[in-house]
């Protein structure tokens, strides 16, 4: 999988060095919802809910090929339920902990767009993306049925995890004059922290729009 993301990224710095005297080169901005979840080998995590947003450019390579890098602010994460008891096996409480993860992200998207009625186009498309962890917050809220002892705790963490995050991203959207609606998926392909099996999974509902045409 490594050398497939090397390999990637040769691919995409190959396209830029041969379209880079063609290019014409846009700017925009993004945003979008994104839902994502930590792959676990264990049961009781659910998605959670997060954000994205940012600045992107496309550098158009020919008629329906494009290199379209982003600078974005990602909001990732898991939540996590399990019921705790006591010694004799009763029900005590449920205990529900949302680990939220913050980063600086770059992915570098390669385009291929197909033409459709009335100017719009659809298009796909695959990169890799590197990640940089800000910062952390996990929320701790433990409850029972009468509410009796209520668990209530947040804390703020510098970052839990390693902070590089690296893998692929898939794209597929519709693009009409300067602007664009996409959906994203991004599978992290570097463990979380070492010796694990802890990965990135995020998909994303993403609407855009750039400054020219």
């Amino acid at each position: 999988m490594k050398k497939l993301f090397r390999s990637g990224f040769l691919i995409l710095w190959l396209l830029f060095v041969v379209g880079e005297a063609e290019a014409q080169v846009r700017f925009g901005t993004k945003a979008g919802m994104n839902v994502s979840s930590i792959a676990l080998p264990l049961n009781g995590y659910a998605p959670k809910i997060g954000y994205q947003f940012g600045i992107m450019a496309d550098m158009r390579l020919y008629a329906r090929f494009s290199i379209q890098p982003a600078l974005l602010l990602s909001s990732k994460g898991v939540i996590y339920k399990y019921d705790e008891r006591d010694l004799s096996g009763l029900y005590v409480r449920t205990i529900r902990t949302k680990q939220s993860l913050n980063y600086l992200e770059f992915p570098v998207l390669a385009l291929y767009r197909q033409p459709l009625r009335k100017g719009a186009k659809l298009y796909v498309g695959m990169g890799p993306y590197l990640g940089v962890g800000l910062i952390s917050n996990t929320k701790i809220k433990g409850y029972d049925k009468q509410e009796i002892d209520p668990l209530d705790n947040w804390n703020r963490e510098s970052f839990p995890f390693d902070r590089f995050d690296y893998g692929l991203s898939i794209a597929a959207g519709v693009e009409t004059g300067r602007f664009l609606l996409g959906i994203n998926f991004n599978k992290g392909i570097k463990p979380l922290a070492k010796d694990t099996k802890n990965y990135n999974n995020t998909l994303s509902i993403t609407a855009g729009y750039f400054f020219t045409k």
